[in-house]
Order: structure tokens, then C-alpha cells, then sequence
């Protein structure tokens, strides 16, 4: 029996329930703030959005950053979106190790990220990677 990860566990619930709700995602009126509706998100599309994104994210890295698998890519991103969650199983279903860094608008990501030893730095606000830290 291979060992138990993230992965493994998600890939599962994916075979054995592919339908299951995983996650319920609000949409929210930006003029009332108030949520209309909430879209479901099953395991199948779950480990579908994982595999995606998980091909970009080895695109990028290593076909294009020439940054190796197993390298640890600090992750810079506020965390409360479903998207936010799948970059982070993706980079880990790429073959690298994803480093949550939690970054506020107000935030050096410099001095973040000096407290943690990373090879990469990924940030949806600056939309690169950064090699040389």
C-alpha cells in the first residue's frame, strides 16, 4: 500500500466519491457584499484543477526557471481563496515544496521571506518567480 499523503488522500476521495462536494465557494454581490449562491466544487473537479495546474506549475519551474524538483517554493498569497488551495496541492503534485508565506497588503515579502530558507518565491500580486533569494 503506497504511504498516505495530501495527494494520495484527495486522489482517493476522487475514485471512491468523485461527485462529493469538497468545498462550497461564495459568490458574493460586490455592490450588496451579501452571498447569492454557492457553487460546488466536487473531488473529481478538485483533483482535476490539482493536475492542471500542477502542469503549469512544472512548465514554469523547471521546464522554464530551471529550478529542480524537490526545491522549496514559497508560496505569497492572502489563502482564503479556492484557488489559492489548489496552487498550493499543485506545486506539491509538481515535485516541489510549497512554503506558505502569508502576505498582508502592507507587507515586505523580503523580510518574509528571509525567515524561511526557499529557492523560489511565487506571489500572485507580482506575477513571477523570483530565483535568486
Amino acid at each position: 500500500m503506497p504511504p498516505l499523503t495530501h495527494l494520495t488522500n484527495i486522489e482517493d476521495a476522487a475514485s471512491r466519491s468523485p461527485f462529493r462536494v469538497a468545498f462550497k465557494i461564495p459568490q458574493v454581490n460586490p455592490q450588496t457584499d451579501q452571498i447569492e449562491l454557492w457553487t460546488d466544487i466536487t473531488f473529481h473537479q478538485f483533483l482535476l484543477d490539482i493536475e492542471h495546474l500542477a502542469g503549469h506549475w512544472f512548465h514554469v519551474l523547471k521546464e522554464t526557471s530551471d529550478i529542480p524538483q524537490r526545491s522549496v517554493i514559497a508560496l505569497c498569497f492572502e489563502g482564503y481563496k479556492y484557488l489559492d488551495i489548489v496552487h498550493v496541492y499543485a506545486i506539491s503534485r509538481a515535485g516541489y515544496i510549497p512554503q506558505l508565506i502569508n502576505i498582508f497588503r502592507d507587507a515586505n515579502v523580503e523580510t518574509a521571506v528571509s525567515q524561511h530558507k526557499v529557492d523560489s518565491i511565487l506571489t500572485w500580486k507580482c506575477k513571477g518567480v523570483y530565483r535568486s533569494l
